[in-house]
């Protein structure tokens, strides 16, 4: 989606650590490796191929891009095939491959750096990660969702929706911007926000304002808990709460507001849409400026709380492509 420093490092971390590897034939068979790791024969790094007299049964060892995180090793097409990895048979080398075009849908990321695919921030509300995943957003989205838009119309509630879910996805790439993220719980959140505005607002007109009041609470509580454990963005659910606040301030029609003074109303409506384009203009620019993921070193444990020491919290900085394998 953007470039981040630690990508390019391990990028280049890959292709110096490539510069000291051979072509070790074994048996007929070759493959690119370290001089120490070579059971065989080191031969030129330019005669690596079928052609090679070394090489009678072909390079059977090529770059293999394997898992979620884009790990790259290099490995028989046997063994690629079997971890249910993408193996090439016309490279040699992990550092003329990019494993990330092969797990981003979507036209892929033809840069290794990334960058350039700002739609990533709207795409993600609209993609799911699986029947599961799909059926539990709808359960609070078709119920509330049409409550809500009966109300205030289909426009208002697509803009409360909308500005949520990109929020959500902003805050989420900015403080974890190595965490794979999909689903539209940053535009839930931001219809949750509005129901908890629109229930102050109309407090007096409700017949019972606390119980309504503690179970939208405690639709907050559980789902800020549930954020804390891995793959599940507590900062998408952060970012759509805060964007769904000022959005629906913004965006709520007057009928909602207990308020009889045109000019107060019209400028409280007017200071709301000032923080709401404030907000979403300074989460923006330091979204695609900040290329530092671990600025806020932190910030980790609002999204993922190691409640087991060991491997519970994945380290996306640590694992897969960013770990520089290409051993």
């Amino acid at each position: 989606m953007k470039k981040l420093t630690i990508v390019e490092k391990r990028i280049d971390n890959i292709t110096k650590k490539e510069a000291d590897f051979v072509c070790c034939s074994f048996n007929g068979e070759c493959g690119m490796m370290k001089n120490t790791s070579c059971p065989g024969v080191s031969i030129d790094y330019r005669n690596c191929s079928a052609s090679s007299l070394n090489c009678t049964h072909g390079v059977t060892l090529r770059p293999c891009c394997l898992g979620l995180h884009s790990q790259c090793e290099v490995t028989s097409e046997q063994y690629c095939t079997f971890q249910g990895g993408h193996w090439y048979k016309d490279k040699i080398l992990c550092s003329e491959v990019n494993c990330l075009d092969d797990i981003c849908a979507m036209s892929g990321v033809k840069n290794k750096t990334g960058g350039h695919q700002w739609y990533r921030l709207i795409t993600p509300i609209f993609l799911h990660l699986g029947v599961i995943h799909l059926f539990t957003n709808l359960c609070f989205q078709l119920p509330v969702g049409i409550l809500i838009e009966r109300e205030i119309g289909t426009v208002r509630m697509a803009l409360v929706y909308m500005i949520s879910g990109i929020g959500g996805n902003l805050f989420c790439g900015l403080f974890t911007p190595l965490t794979p993220q999909a689903g539209a719980s940053g535009a839930l959140f931001g219809l949750v926000a509005l129901l908890i505005i629109k229930l102050l607002q109309l407090r007096h007109e409700v017949k019972r304002p606390c119980l309504e009041a503690l179970v939208l609470l405690g639709v907050v509580l559980v789902s800020f808990a549930l954020g804390t454990l891995p793959y599940i963005g507590n900062f998408v659910h952060i970012g759509g709460f805060l964007f769904g606040v000022f959005a629906s301030l913004a965006f709520l029609p007057r009928r909602n507001f207990r308020c009889h003074n045109l000019a107060l109303y019209s400028c409280f409506k007017g200071i709301s849409f000032v923080v709401l384009f404030t907000l979403i203009v300074v989460m923006s620019v330091a979204f695609f400026l900040v290329k530092d993921s671990q600025f806020c070193s932190w910030c980790k444990y609002i999204d993922c709380v190691p409640y087991r020491k060991e491997n519970f919290c994945p380290k996306m900085d640590e694992d897969g492509f960013l770990n520089g394998n290409a051993s």
